[in-house]
Protein backbone atom coordinates (compact mmCIF):
# COMPACT_ATOMS: atom_id res chain seq x y z
CA UNK A 1 0.00 0.00 0.00
CA UNK A 2 3.09 2.18 0.97
CA UNK A 3 4.45 1.53 -1.96
CA UNK A 4 1.23 2.30 -4.19
CA UNK A 5 1.16 5.55 -2.16
CA UNK A 6 4.68 6.68 -3.27
CA UNK A 7 4.01 6.08 -6.69
CA UNK A 8 0.97 8.19 -6.75
CA UNK A 9 2.47 11.08 -4.86
CA UNK A 10 5.48 10.99 -7.71
CA UNK A 11 3.16 11.01 -10.28
CA UNK A 12 1.27 13.87 -9.58
CA UNK A 13 4.34 15.19 -8.49
CA UNK A 14 6.05 14.77 -11.61
CA UNK A 15 2.60 16.15 -13.34
CA UNK A 16 3.20 19.44 -11.43
CA UNK A 17 6.70 19.61 -12.25
CA UNK A 18 5.71 19.33 -15.68
CA UNK A 19 2.95 21.94 -15.93
CA UNK A 20 3.63 25.07 -17.95
CA UNK A 21 1.84 28.38 -17.33
CA UNK A 22 1.03 30.56 -19.77
CA UNK A 23 0.02 34.70 -19.61
CA UNK A 24 -0.45 37.42 -21.93
CA UNK A 25 1.66 40.36 -21.69
CA UNK A 26 1.65 43.46 -23.24
CA UNK A 27 1.18 47.72 -23.24
CA UNK A 28 -2.41 47.13 -22.60
CA UNK A 29 -3.60 44.25 -20.14
CA UNK A 30 -6.56 45.00 -18.26
CA UNK A 31 -5.08 48.16 -17.67
CA UNK A 32 -1.31 47.19 -16.97
CA UNK A 33 1.47 47.74 -18.95
CA UNK A 34 3.98 44.63 -19.88
CA UNK A 35 3.41 43.53 -15.99
CA UNK A 36 4.68 39.94 -15.87
CA UNK A 37 3.06 37.20 -14.19
CA UNK A 38 -0.27 38.58 -13.49
CA UNK A 39 -2.55 36.38 -12.09
CA UNK A 40 -6.05 38.10 -14.02
CA UNK A 41 -3.70 37.02 -17.27
CA UNK A 42 -2.99 33.91 -16.62
CA UNK A 43 -4.58 31.57 -18.97
CA UNK A 44 -6.08 28.13 -18.29
CA UNK A 45 -5.81 24.78 -20.10
CA UNK A 46 -9.23 24.31 -21.79
CA UNK A 47 -11.10 21.23 -21.01
CA UNK A 48 -11.31 18.34 -23.01
CA UNK A 49 -8.79 20.09 -25.70
CA UNK A 50 -5.27 18.93 -25.10
CA UNK A 51 -2.72 21.93 -25.51
CA UNK A 52 -5.00 24.61 -25.67
CA UNK A 53 -5.38 27.24 -23.33
CA UNK A 54 -7.57 30.48 -22.99
CA UNK A 55 -8.35 33.78 -20.83
CA UNK A 56 -10.81 36.77 -20.79
CA UNK A 57 -9.52 39.96 -20.33
CA UNK A 58 -11.43 43.70 -19.96
CA UNK A 59 -8.77 44.87 -22.16
CA UNK A 60 -6.11 43.73 -24.67
CA UNK A 61 -4.13 46.75 -26.43
CA UNK A 62 -2.17 45.92 -29.64
CA UNK A 63 1.50 45.01 -28.98
CA UNK A 64 1.28 41.84 -26.58
CA UNK A 65 3.22 38.61 -26.45
CA UNK A 66 2.53 35.80 -24.43
CA UNK A 67 4.92 33.79 -22.33
CA UNK A 68 5.60 31.95 -19.13
CA UNK A 69 5.47 35.18 -16.93
CA UNK A 70 9.22 35.88 -17.56
CA UNK A 71 11.70 36.41 -20.25
CA UNK A 72 13.74 33.57 -19.23
CA UNK A 73 12.66 31.03 -21.79
CA UNK A 74 12.72 31.35 -25.48
CA UNK A 75 11.05 28.70 -26.24
CA UNK A 76 7.89 29.96 -24.51
CA UNK A 77 7.93 33.57 -25.57
CA UNK A 78 5.22 33.47 -28.49
CA UNK A 79 5.18 36.58 -30.70
CA UNK A 80 4.47 38.66 -34.23
CA UNK A 81 5.14 36.25 -37.31
CA UNK A 82 5.61 39.96 -39.51
CA UNK A 83 1.76 40.47 -39.97
CA UNK A 84 -0.62 42.12 -37.75
CA UNK A 85 -3.77 40.01 -36.21
CA UNK A 86 -7.28 40.16 -37.11
CA UNK A 87 -10.13 39.08 -34.85
CA UNK A 88 -11.63 35.74 -34.37
CA UNK A 89 -8.90 34.56 -37.55
CA UNK A 90 -6.50 31.99 -35.88
CA UNK A 91 -3.20 33.83 -36.08
CA UNK A 92 0.29 31.99 -36.68
CA UNK A 93 2.45 33.11 -33.92
CA UNK A 94 6.34 33.05 -34.03
CA UNK A 95 8.25 32.21 -31.23
CA UNK A 96 11.94 32.34 -29.68
CA UNK A 97 13.91 34.91 -28.16
CA UNK A 98 13.60 37.73 -30.40
CA UNK A 99 9.88 37.35 -32.09
CA UNK A 100 8.44 40.59 -32.01
CA UNK A 101 5.10 42.34 -30.53
CA UNK A 102 2.04 41.35 -32.15
CA UNK A 103 -0.17 44.53 -33.67
CA UNK A 104 -4.07 44.24 -34.09
CA UNK A 105 -5.04 45.25 -37.82
CA UNK A 106 -6.37 48.62 -37.72
CA UNK A 107 -7.55 49.16 -34.32
CA UNK A 108 -5.66 49.57 -31.16
CA UNK A 109 -7.86 47.84 -28.25
CA UNK A 110 -10.17 44.93 -27.81
CA UNK A 111 -12.48 44.74 -24.98
CA UNK A 112 -13.65 41.89 -23.24
CA UNK A 113 -11.26 39.78 -25.17
CA UNK A 114 -10.87 36.42 -25.35
CA UNK A 115 -7.31 34.85 -25.93
CA UNK A 116 -7.17 31.38 -27.20
CA UNK A 117 -3.68 29.65 -27.14
CA UNK A 118 -3.86 26.14 -29.56
CA UNK A 119 -0.13 24.76 -28.98
CA UNK A 120 -1.36 22.34 -31.18
CA UNK A 121 -1.70 24.12 -34.33
CA UNK A 122 0.79 27.04 -33.47
CA UNK A 123 -1.99 29.90 -33.47
CA UNK A 124 -3.21 32.76 -31.01
CA UNK A 125 -6.85 33.55 -31.48
CA UNK A 126 -8.58 36.80 -29.89
CA UNK A 127 -11.82 37.24 -29.74
CA UNK A 128 -13.78 40.51 -28.45
CA UNK A 129 -14.93 44.03 -29.61
CA UNK A 130 -12.70 45.91 -31.22
CA UNK A 131 -12.28 50.02 -30.61
CA UNK A 132 -9.96 52.82 -30.90
CA UNK A 133 -7.48 54.32 -33.84
CA UNK A 134 -3.95 52.75 -34.20
CA UNK A 135 -1.66 55.92 -34.28
CA UNK A 136 1.92 56.63 -35.08
CA UNK A 137 5.08 57.75 -32.71
CA UNK A 138 8.08 59.42 -33.03
CA UNK A 139 9.92 57.68 -29.82
CA UNK A 140 13.33 57.41 -28.14
CA UNK A 141 15.93 58.87 -25.62
CA UNK A 142 16.60 61.92 -28.56
CA UNK A 143 13.26 63.53 -26.78
CA UNK A 144 11.46 63.92 -23.54
CA UNK A 145 9.66 62.04 -22.28
CA UNK A 146 11.93 59.18 -23.20
CA UNK A 147 10.50 55.97 -24.37
CA UNK A 148 7.10 56.99 -24.75
CA UNK A 149 4.75 55.70 -27.38
CA UNK A 150 0.93 57.18 -26.32
CA UNK A 151 -0.55 59.11 -24.28
CA UNK A 152 2.52 61.87 -23.68
CA UNK A 153 4.45 60.65 -26.80
CA UNK A 154 5.46 62.87 -30.22
CA UNK A 155 2.66 61.49 -32.21
CA UNK A 156 3.16 61.86 -36.10
CA UNK A 157 -0.05 62.99 -38.19
CA UNK A 158 -0.47 62.69 -41.82
CA UNK A 159 -2.25 59.79 -44.21
CA UNK A 160 -1.10 55.94 -45.38
CA UNK A 161 1.49 57.68 -47.36
CA UNK A 162 3.28 60.00 -45.34
CA UNK A 163 3.20 60.98 -41.06
CA UNK A 164 5.26 63.98 -39.40
CA UNK A 165 5.77 65.46 -36.14
CA UNK A 166 7.82 68.79 -34.79
CA UNK A 167 10.77 67.04 -32.30
CA UNK A 168 12.57 68.73 -29.81
CA UNK A 169 16.19 66.62 -29.84
CA UNK A 170 17.93 67.44 -27.03
CA UNK A 171 21.71 66.54 -26.16
CA UNK A 172 22.80 63.23 -25.37
CA UNK A 173 20.05 61.29 -26.99
CA UNK A 174 21.12 59.20 -29.42
CA UNK A 175 18.15 56.57 -30.24
CA UNK A 176 14.50 56.70 -31.51
CA UNK A 177 12.59 54.09 -33.66
CA UNK A 178 9.10 55.18 -35.26
CA UNK A 179 6.10 53.05 -33.60
CA UNK A 180 2.55 52.60 -33.45
CA UNK A 181 0.42 52.44 -31.05
CA UNK A 182 1.63 49.89 -27.90
CA UNK A 183 4.52 49.26 -29.96
CA UNK A 184 2.67 46.95 -31.94
CA UNK A 185 4.84 47.89 -35.62
CA UNK A 186 7.82 49.73 -35.46
CA UNK A 187 10.27 50.84 -38.20
CA UNK A 188 13.70 51.20 -37.42
CA UNK A 189 17.70 51.30 -39.26
CA UNK A 190 17.76 46.67 -38.90
CA UNK A 191 20.12 45.96 -41.86
CA UNK A 192 21.25 49.44 -42.14
CA UNK A 193 22.33 49.96 -38.82
CA UNK A 194 25.82 50.92 -39.98
CA UNK A 195 24.32 54.11 -41.78
CA UNK A 196 23.55 56.58 -38.63
CA UNK A 197 21.38 59.46 -39.12
CA UNK A 198 23.67 62.72 -38.19
CA UNK A 199 23.71 66.22 -38.99
CA UNK A 200 25.63 64.73 -42.27
CA UNK A 201 22.60 62.42 -43.31
CA UNK A 202 19.48 63.57 -42.72
CA UNK A 203 17.79 60.63 -44.01
CA UNK A 204 17.80 56.83 -44.13
CA UNK A 205 16.71 53.86 -45.56
CA UNK A 206 14.74 52.24 -42.43
CA UNK A 207 14.00 48.17 -42.30
CA UNK A 208 13.29 46.02 -39.64
CA UNK A 209 13.00 47.12 -35.56
CA UNK A 210 16.31 48.02 -34.30
CA UNK A 211 16.53 51.46 -32.76
CA UNK A 212 18.13 54.14 -35.19
CA UNK A 213 20.96 56.62 -33.86
CA UNK A 214 21.01 60.47 -34.68
CA UNK A 215 23.28 63.26 -33.35
CA UNK A 216 20.96 66.60 -33.97
CA UNK A 217 20.11 68.86 -31.40
CA UNK A 218 17.13 71.37 -31.22
CA UNK A 219 13.96 71.33 -33.21
CA UNK A 220 13.37 69.36 -36.18
CA UNK A 221 10.36 68.42 -38.04
CA UNK A 222 10.45 64.88 -38.39
CA UNK A 223 8.79 63.16 -41.50
CA UNK A 224 8.27 59.48 -42.04
CA UNK A 225 7.45 58.04 -45.52
CA UNK A 226 5.45 55.09 -45.90
CA UNK A 227 6.14 53.98 -49.53
CA UNK A 228 9.85 54.81 -49.35
CA UNK A 229 10.53 53.83 -45.75
CA UNK A 230 12.82 57.27 -45.27
CA UNK A 231 13.17 59.20 -42.23
CA UNK A 232 13.90 62.90 -42.59
CA UNK A 233 14.86 65.69 -40.28
CA UNK A 234 14.54 69.71 -41.52
CA UNK A 235 15.64 71.77 -39.36
CA UNK A 236 12.45 74.55 -37.72
CA UNK A 237 13.36 78.25 -38.49
CA UNK A 238 14.91 80.11 -36.09
CA UNK A 239 12.92 82.39 -33.38
CA UNK A 240 11.66 85.00 -34.52
CA UNK A 241 8.47 87.12 -33.69
CA UNK A 242 6.29 86.48 -36.03
CA UNK A 243 2.72 86.96 -37.02
CA UNK A 244 0.72 83.78 -37.75
CA UNK A 245 -1.60 84.29 -40.79
CA UNK A 246 -5.12 83.77 -40.17
CA UNK A 247 -5.99 81.86 -43.54
CA UNK A 248 -3.69 79.14 -43.01
CA UNK A 249 -4.28 76.45 -40.76
CA UNK A 250 -0.66 75.19 -38.66
CA UNK A 251 -0.36 73.16 -35.87
CA UNK A 252 1.51 74.16 -33.05
CA UNK A 253 3.92 72.25 -31.23
CA UNK A 254 5.89 73.70 -27.62
CA UNK A 255 9.64 73.73 -27.38
CA UNK A 256 9.12 69.62 -25.95
CA UNK A 257 7.56 68.49 -29.34
CA UNK A 258 3.91 68.32 -27.79
CA UNK A 259 0.94 69.59 -29.70
CA UNK A 260 -0.81 72.60 -27.81
CA UNK A 261 -4.24 74.06 -28.34
CA UNK A 262 -4.11 77.04 -26.36
CA UNK A 263 -1.31 79.28 -26.80
CA UNK A 264 -0.14 81.84 -24.13
CA UNK A 265 1.43 85.04 -25.06
CA UNK A 266 5.22 85.20 -25.15
CA UNK A 267 5.97 81.97 -25.38
CA UNK A 268 7.88 80.67 -27.69
CA UNK A 269 6.15 77.88 -29.92
CA UNK A 270 6.51 75.95 -33.52
CA UNK A 271 4.08 75.92 -36.10
CA UNK A 272 4.11 72.97 -38.79
CA UNK A 273 2.24 73.85 -42.01
CA UNK A 274 2.59 71.16 -44.61
CA UNK A 275 6.65 69.96 -44.63
CA UNK A 276 7.66 73.25 -43.05
CA UNK A 277 8.26 74.42 -39.24
CA UNK A 278 9.12 77.74 -38.00
CA UNK A 279 9.42 78.58 -34.59
CA UNK A 280 7.59 81.76 -33.10
CA UNK A 281 6.60 83.89 -29.84
CA UNK A 282 2.91 83.98 -29.72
Amino acid sequence: MKKLYFALAALVMGATAFAQDYYVIGGNVNGSSWALAQEDAKMSPVEGQDKVYRVTLETLGTGFKINDGTWDNADINFGSNGEAIQLDVPYEYSVGETTKDIAFDGFSTVKNATVTLDLNSATITVSGESEGAIKWYFAGNCVEPNWIAGDGGLEMEGDDTEISCVANLIEGGTAFVITSTGWGTKYGKGEFSEKAINADCLSSVLDGEDDMTIDLVGAYLVTFNFETLTVTFAPAAGVADVAVDANVAPVYYNLQGVRVNNLVEGNVYIAKRGNEAIKFVK
